[in-house]
């Protein structure tokens, strides 16, 4: 089973858990970081070999700007 790291900014936060449930119901094993997160580059230091996938939600700037 793979093993599936979620992390977002506090603003999207919010919206972990609807795609952590999707995920484990296609038969993943989700972990959610509620540690801040203040982008891709900043992975937790976890060992390597607790977490297969990382996923990093993000803002991106609107384009009506």
């Amino acid at each position: 089973m793979k093993r599936i790291l979620i992390q977002a900014p506090d603003g999207l936060k919010p919206y972990i858990k609807d795609l952590a449930n999707e995920l484990e119901r296609e038969g993943y094993e989700v972990f959610i970081w509620i540690g801040s997160c203040y982008g891709p580059c900043d992975i937790p230091n976890l060992p390597r070999d607790l977490i297969d996938v990382v996923i990093n939600l993000g803002h991106l700037p609107s384009r009506d700007r």
